[in-house]
């Protein structure tokens, strides 16, 4: 065995597949999961000629806590160009996806930023396009080649000053997405996602691919069948979850803002726990993350704030910031360095029987490397230490002492937390460990009865009470893995002391799976000033709520599965969310809206030509537009067309004063697309709307104006229009066949009957035909009958030939009428003519009329042919 996953389809190597499926297995740390040597030595056997095996394989090395081996750094280093892009293979030129490679695997590696990866950092800001993204060859995508840049330079965000880059990449890839939500295939939306997420606060731009995501998977739990699609999107999965906090409250201090963001391993991507965010020269104001690495910390508005991330064990890091007054600002995920080969040692030290921290502890490390350090006043402790076997003992004045044994790879956080026995107790011997703990939801705190609790071969189920207890358990280090119904499972590493009882805890499970009838609860706040927003109209899922005075709404009863939330209020611009609710009994949702002139645009009115139209008819509309700001404005506008019951039907862009086909936008034209205001100025636009067949009825018509780089919406603004009942017969057309016949003829005589409409409601269309002889007696008489619809504008009858025997010559005119229906615009009979039959009479002279018996004479003969009528 070579540790190779079974592949599953076209879209990447074998090698890929299982590059990124070892690495999706460690990152959601499923099923003690451990790697063999097998993938790095297939790797490293081909990473003289492909830069991305050579990057996969240092990748592969740090997150199995390997040191990345000297000779692969130096020969991915050889592959740097003057140019300071990376190459493909040696000998060929720079190209953006090596160069996107390299840096993720130097950044893994450990490797500081330095003038190598400077330089490749500034290669790709080179070649990023207007328009945000990246493109390489037309055979590879640009989504997916936009994604590797942009997740390459997020993790030198703050070393390199990168805000702006990532913005506009961050737009490109948001106006990438498909109006299904998706990116067109799994594995191309989970590479977007995995870029977005770090890098945006808001859920708008990553809760559509996220939701497509999710919908995509088969019912075996795969994606497409493919190891590559599945590890991809069980990572991007795995990453929106980490970054699922909760809603954080801004300070009340106008002055103030909060800035919230997560620090993870730059080797793994896990989060870092215990890691501290102050702000430069005042350290008495910090932010310490959790488990899940989140922080939260408040700043002075206005101002420039330089941060500093700093963890044991990790290289720390600055990055300025500007917030707004009241602001709250996602700063994304902050990757910290580890420092070489090491990892941490982590925990808590209580008192075994009152469960107290003992703050007068000692920890004390020996083996590889020797350390030693007190509790806290919450008795915890960490340590950074190389990569190796360690014991570590614990000591405190009253209690006995214990030790463990265990092993710390690179970038692991380990954790140990003993529980003391106090000197008036029997001291632990070495039997097994007695674990226990209690399993508990995170949605609701309550317990859960059933989880599955094991450990190697070991398994119990949690009681009513949510608690569970293993009686024999060997000391050292022990994986855990907890799981339950309608929850995500999670694994935990700890060292067990020996003898006695190891008390876990309280772990957590987030709950994926809602009962039927969901509550969605929330605040509508004005979002300049945190003020609540009385009589707000909340749509969900064919339900609707108004917010009171403290602007807090209810819906109760909707359905499980996706869901549009919309939010509006007088003097707002509307808002529209879309989200799962499957992961919650009752779930938060609070909604700030932004006044309609945020932004400094303003929409003052919308016309049209009229206030009602026909079916197949061009509306057309002028918008005013007014810049009341200072600076300059891009914009592109959106039309946005809703059912009266409040369904959105349609959202297209608009070119103002290009009107392509059903008013439409041509995707060449989407440069024209973007409006361009200077501070103060005032236009007036104008485009249309075709009305196609939509059935009869009033339609609001919303223009929509979004910010034409990072697609915000600045402006909308209505107006309702009324589509009328029509039934438009523009032609009704009736031709014989054959069109020619011979006097005397006795043949079949058929009609082909024509029929074209624009309407948009159904309805019947019936009548008669006549043929009538140059004496204008009727000669053949036929019916038809059509049933239209608004789907099938064209139609034709075939009337089967029957025989006519064709005996006067000349014109035979064909009128029609309509007996039921409208009369059409345009009515056409076309004519049958029948050619006269006639008999030849011959007339002969002869010059002269007699000529001698003999002799040579000359004779002239004429003859003469005449066709006369019968």
């Amino acid at each position: 065995m070579d540790g190779s996953f079974e592949p599953g389809g076209p879209v990447a190597s074998n090698l890929q597949s299982d590059a990124e499926a070892e690495l999706a297995l460690l990152v959601l740390d499923r099923g003690g999961f451990a790697p063999g040597d097998g993938l790095l030595e297939r790797l490293s056997a081909g990473v003289d000629d492909h830069t991305e095996l050579l990057a996969l394989a240092i990748r592969q090395a740090s997150v199995q806590g390997q040191q990345a081996p000297t000779e692969l750094i130096e020969t991915l280093l050889e592959r740097q160009q003057p140019d300071g892009g990376f190459a493909d293979a040696p000998g060929h030129p720079s190209s953006v996806q090596a160069t996107a490679f390299a840096l993720l695997a130097l950044q893994s590696a450990g490797h500081e930023a330095d003038s190598a990866v400077e330089s490749g950092v500034l290669f790709l800001r080179e070649q990023q396009q207007h328009d945000g993204g990246w493109e390489e060859i037309e055979s590879l995508s640009r989504v997916y080649t936009s994604a590797l840049a942009t997740r390459a330079l997020s993790r030198y965000a703050s070393a390199f000053g990168l805000g702006p880059t990532l913005t506009e990449a961050r737009a490109y890839l948001v106006a990438e997405r498909h109006s299904d939500g998706g990116y067109g295939t799994s594995w191309e939306t989970a590479h977007a996602l995995l870029a977005i997420l770090p890098v945006t606060p808001r859920e708008e731009a990553f809760e559509p691919p996220l939701q497509w995501l999710l919908g995509q998977q088969a019912s075996d739990g795969d994606w497409d069948g493919d190891v590559y699609s599945t590890a991809l999107a069980l990572r991007a999965l795995h990453t929106a979850q980490q970054l699922d906090g909760g809603e954080t409250v801004l300070p009340d201090d106008p002055d103030k803002s909060t800035v919230v963001g997560r620090i993870t391993s730059a080797a793994n991507g896990r989060p870092v726990a215990q890691a501290s965010v102050f702000r430069e020269g005042d350290e008495e104001l910090v932010a310490n993350t959790g488990s899940d690495g989140a922080f939260e910390l408040v700043v002075p508005a206005d101002k420039d704030v330089t941060l500093v991330y700093a963890a044991d064990g990790f290289s720390g890091t600055t990055q300025t910031v500007r917030v707004s007054r009241s602001e709250l600002v996602d700063l994304g995920e902050i990757a910290l360095i580890p420092e070489p080969d090491t990892g941490r040692l982590l925990g808590a030290v209580t008192d075994r029987e009152t469960g107290a921290p003992v703050a007068e502890a000692q920890a004390r490390i020996s083996g590889d490397s020797a350390a030693e350090t007190g509790t806290g006043s919450h008795g915890n402790y960490a340590f950074v230490l190389p990569a190796g076997s360690y014991t570590v003992t614990i000591t405190a004045p009253g209690y006995h002492p214990v030790s463990v044994e265990f092993q710390l790879a690179v970038a692991q956080d380990l954790k140990f937390s003993p529980g003391l026995t106090p000197v008036s107790e029997p001291p632990p011997g070495d039997e097994p460990v007695t674990v226990t703990g209690e399993v508990r939801s995170s949605g609701s705190g309550e317990p859960l009865a059933g989880a599955l609790v094991s450990s190697g071969a070991q398994e119990v189920a949690t009681d009513d009470t949510g608690g569970f207890r293993f009686d024999a358990i060997d000391t050292g280090e022990q994986t855990f893995t907890v799981t339950a119904a309608a929850h995500e499972g999670v694994s935990l590493t700890v060292a067990l002391p020996p003898g006695g009882i190891a008390e876990l805890g309280a772990i957590e499970l987030e709950p994926v799976e809602a009962p039927d009838g969901v509550t969605l609860r929330g605040r509508v706040f004005d979002r300049a000033s945190q003020a609540p927003i009385e009589g707000a109209t909340i749509n969900a899922g064919g339900s609707s709520a108004v917010s009171d005075g403290d602007g807090q709404y209810r819906i109760a009863g909707l359905d499980v599965g996706q869901t549009t939330l919309s939010v509006s209020a007088e003097g707002y611009r509307n808002r529209e969310l879309s989200f799962t609710t499957g992961a919650h009994g009752v779930l938060e949702r609070s909604i700030g809206l932004d006044p309609r002139d945020r932004g400094g645009l303003r929409l003052s009115s919308l016309r049209a030509d009229a206030d009602s139209y026909e079916a197949h008819r061009e509306a057309e509309l002028a918008l005013d537009l007014e810049n009341t700001g200072h600076e300059t404005l891009v914009t592109r506008l959106y039309l946005a067309v809703f059912a009266a019951d409040g369904a959105l039907l349609s959202e297209e862009p608009v070119t103002p004063g290009l009107i392509g086909e059903h008013g439409s936008l041509p995707e060449e034209a989407l440069e024209e697309a973007r409006i361009r205001l200077d501070g103060g100025e005032q236009v007036t636009e104008t485009f249309s709307w075709f009305t196609d067949a939509r059935p009869p009825g009033d339609y609001e018509l919303r223009v929509r104006a979004y910010e034409a780089f990072d697609g915000e919406l600045l402006a909308e603004r209505s107006r309702t229009v009324s589509v009328l009942p029509t039934r438009r017969v523009e032609l009704l057309s009736v031709r014989p066949q054959p069109l020619y016949f011979p006097q005397g003829a006795s043949d079949p005589l058929g009609f082909t009957v024509l029929l074209q409409h624009r309407s948009n409601e159904a309805f019947t269309v019936s009548g008669q035909f006549e043929l009538a002889d140059p004496d204008d007696e009727f000669v053949r008489r036929e019916d038809f009958s059509f049933d239209l619809t608004p789907e099938q504008t064209d139609h034709r009858l075939d009337i089967p030939g029957s025989v006519f025997l064709a005996q006067q010559p000349g014109e035979h005119a064909l009128s029609i009428s309509v007996i039921e229906g409208p009369d059409p615009v345009i009515i056409h009979g076309e004519s049958l003519f029948v050619a006269p039959g006639t008999r030849l009479e011959i007339e002969q002279h002869r010059s002269p009329g007699t000529v001698p018996p003999d002799g040579d004479h000359r004779i002239d003969i004429e003859i003469r042919l005449q066709g006369k009528e019968q």
